[in-house]
């Protein structure tokens, strides 16, 4: 029984606890790519109706590169699987170019943790004394493991301030 109350770290002293380690997939979600890969399609596609014509100059590149990123998007989502982990001791966040490297962030060294909005996808922002680093919340599964990960995380840098 100890051993089960060892792993789990109550968050903001809630009924909630979080079970570590745990992991999140951290990779676009399906919506995103489609989204992203059909406007430049349908950019295209629209440029043709309305003109009769192919597009051509800046038009038919911004269609190309919405398209060409959604493909991205795709090929990072199908093959290579990213995941968000939270060990014990410390964070393992997906971070570089398209999250393709992982940074290993000790709690001990969580001194802020901060929303903030890049239009209307929800950042979350960690400052360490080293580096500063974002999750974002796209890249979560569902709306509820990022507020569960804000909450740990906050819970985390407010022990640390006390310390």
């Amino acid at each position: 029984m100890a051993d089960v109350l060892s792993k789990q770290v109550s968050v903001d002293n809630r009924a909630n606890p979080v079970n570590l380690p745990c992991q999140y997939s951290y990779d676009p979600r399906s919506q995103m790519v489609l989204f992203v890969a059909g406007s430049g399609c349908a950019w295209i596609g629209v440029q043709k109706l309305l003109c009769g014509c192919w597009p051509h100059g800046f038009s038919l590149l911004l269609g190309v590169v919405l398209a060409a990123s959604g493909l991205l998007l795709t090929i990072r989502r199908l093959a290579f699987k990213r995941f968000l982990i939270l060990e014990t001791d410390n964070l393992l966040l997906p971070t570089g170019f398209a999250g393709m490297r992982s940074t290993r962030i000790p709690y001990a060294s969580i001194e802020r943790v901060w929303r903030v909005y890049a239009g209307y996808t929800l950042v979350l922002c960690l400052a360490t004394k080293q580096s500063r680093f974002q999750l974002t919340a796209s890249m979560l599964p569902e709306p509820g493991s990022f507020l569960d990960v804000e909450n740990f995380l906050h819970s985390q840098a407010q022990y640390n301030t006390k310390a």
